[in-house]
């Protein structure tokens, strides 16, 4: 078959699964569908199988420098073993002996939660900020409630999930956002709150619930600033790299996406294709 029967067989196929929100199993079995013979078909793997390497192997740097991140918080901030450590004596706090200089105390002292703002889908007009609700971002909309870099927290129905925010957005009313981060570095305070598990505070009768007022109280350190503000420079640089790579895997689904009925039609050759790899 030739390789635009094939592209007219995958729209029209495309455009019945468009026509409903579900196409059912005796009805897929019923399509007919008929693929280009194997020489046409290996070369067009081949570049799609390179394309899909090249975003698992982003994926997998994204993870590195993830739990790079959270290795390093915990080295410094719950091992006690951050750089100089060794001439910082320890001294008594009621939550045991830590680094002479650092304070301790409650959540609340470090960051003041607040409850997001309701938003349902039909009032969300198109835009670039996103609408990150307790299972995060999931759509954006023309406006934004709060200024980056900001986290928010799952407050209702998935709890205790924590997203960091660089640019503007609007938390959803099932959310808790960091109002004030009262002199603290926000990457700090994301992985704070990711270390603190706190999915284990739900107070909901019924559906799974965080109250911040029970959040504000929970027992914590406030580690010395000069400290905070070493571990923000390293986070920072880490974050960026993860948002490059995050950028990179986008703009090479797109193309993907982008090549596959061109190739198949060929309205564009694989070898040109294969230059864009390259």
């Amino acid at each position: 078959m030739q390789s635009s029967q094939f592209l007219r067989q995958v729209n029209q196929v495309k455009g019945l699964t468009d026509m409903a929100d579900y196409v059912s199993l005796s009805d897929q079995r019923r399509m007919s569908l008929t693929v280009p013979p194997i020489i046409v078909q290996r070369p067009l793997a081949a570049i799609l199988s390179a394309y899909d390497d090249l975003i698992e192997n982003n994926t997998r740097r994204i993870k590195i420098l993830e739990d790079m991140a959270q290795m390093i918080f915990r080295e410094w901030f719950v091992n006690f073993r951050f750089p100089g450590h060794e001439k910082m004596p320890m001294v008594d706090s009621e939550l045991g002996p830590i680094p002479e200089g650092w304070l301790s105390g409650r959540l609340g002292d470090i960051v003041t939660l607040q409850r997001g703002f309701d938003i349902t889908k039909k009032e969300q007009e198109q835009g670039t900020y996103q609408v990150i609700s307790s299972s995060g971002p999931g759509s954006t909309h023309a406006a934004y409630k709060v200024q980056g870099p900001g986290v928010v927290i799952g407050r209702k129905g998935t709890l205790g999930t924590v997203f960091y925010s660089e640019r503007h957005f609007w938390p959803h009313d099932t959310t808790l956002w960091v109002k004030d981060f009262h002199g603290t570095p926000p990457l700090y305070c994301y992985y704070l709150l990711k270390h603190m598990g706190l999915e284990q505070y739900d107070c909901g009768a019924s559906n799974p619930t965080l109250n911040r007022n029970h959040i504000h109280i929970l027992p914590t350190v406030r580690p010395d600033q000069q400290i905070l503000n070493n571990f923000s420079g390293i986070a920072v640089s880490l974050f960026k790299l993860k948002r490059n790579l995050e950028a990179k895997n986008a703009n090479l689904r797109a193309t993907r996406d982008f090549l596959l009925p061109k190739l198949i039609s060929g309205e564009i050759p694989v070898e040109a294709a294969e230059e864009l790899l390259a």
